[in-house]
């Protein structure tokens, strides 16, 4: 059986919380999906420490008269 890093939550945390990598950059590492990654970050409560949204970049702001 393969060894798959990112099941284990210490090596999980480091990586999405402490080094502020991606869902998609970790996955591609471990050869998984980005929805792979999402869910055990979602499982081990790392979601809320970083926040759920994902960052698309400056957001112009429209205003609506």
């Amino acid at each position: 059986m393969k060894y798959k890093p990112y099941t284990d939550p210490d090596w999980l945390h480091t990586e999405y919380v402490r080094k502020k990598r991606n869902c998609a950059d970790i996955a591609e590492e471990c050869g998984t999906t980005e929805m792979t990654i999402y869910n055990w970050c979602k499982e081990f409560g790392l979601l809320k420490l970083r926040g759920k949204g994902r960052n698309l970049g400056p957001q112009k702001i429209i205003k609506r008269g």
